[in-house]
């Protein structure tokens, strides 16, 4: 299955083990992972991730295609973000399989409802070791 995990630079400091944790147990379930940004974009420096900015670099377009040529697509949503928001909404009208993780149901009220969809599922990320129960196979 073909999947693109989609996390907010603004986020990866708390994010960054729950992402690793992820990608590996998609790679361990046979999945292709479309996207990340993990191995070329994020560098860890005295145990502290950092996301490396390239100048010119279009995250969004990068983003959409990932989207659209996934069947999968993960978001940590962490905090309120309209740009991660835009994104949910633009996988959920592409019908395509949706995990949202995210840590306090405060962000969900961006949503408008579309946590509520049978394409979507959600998982507080202090629950993170139940992943396994969304991953499709």
């Amino acid at each position: 299955m073909k999947t693109i995990i989609i996390w907010s630079t603004n986020s990866l400091q708390k994010d960054y083990n729950d992402i690793m944790l992820v990608r590996t147990k998609l790679l361990k379930a046979g999945h292709t992972i479309q996207e990340d940004w993990i191995n070329y974009r994020v560098k860890v420096k005295n145990n502290v991730p950092y996301f490396i900015q390239v100048e010119g670099y279009d995250y969004l377009k990068v983003c959409i295609d990932g989207i659209t040529n996934s069947d999968f697509v993960i978001f940590f949503f962490s905090k309120e973000s309209n740009y991660l928001t835009t994104l949910i909404k633009y996988a959920d009208h592409h019908k395509k399989e949706i995990a949202v993780i995210y840590r306090t149901k405060k962000v969900l009220k961006h949503l408008d409802g579309i946590e509520k969809k049978n394409n979507v599922k959600l998982l507080q990320s202090r629950l993170i070791n139940h992943i396994d129960q969304i991953i499709k196979k």
